[in-house]
C-alpha cells in the first residue's frame, strides 16, 4: 500500500521536481530511502567549469 501511494505521489510531482531540482526516482530504487535531491551547488560548479572550457578558446577576433 505504501509503495502504491509513493508511486502516485512521484507521478504527480514531476512539475515540482522540475521547478525545485529533484530528480525522478527510478522504479527499482523506491525502497532505498533516498530522496534523489540534486545538489545545486555541484551542478552550478560543473556548469561553470563547462562554460569556461567552452569559451576559453574564443578570445581571438575580439579587437575590431
Amino acid at each position: 500500500m505504501n509503495i502504491f501511494f509513493n508511486s502516485r505521489i512521484n507521478a504527480n510531482q514531476s512539475l515540482l521536481n522540475v521547478l525545485f531540482g529533484q530528480q525522478q526516482k527510478a522504479a527499482s530504487r523506491q525502497n532505498t530511502g533516498c530522496r534523489g535531491i540534486r545538489d545545486t551547488l555541484t551542478i552550478s560548479a560543473s556548469g561553470k567549469e563547462k562554460l569556461t572550457k567552452s569559451t576559453s578558446g574564443r578570445t581571438h577576433n575580439t579587437s575590431i
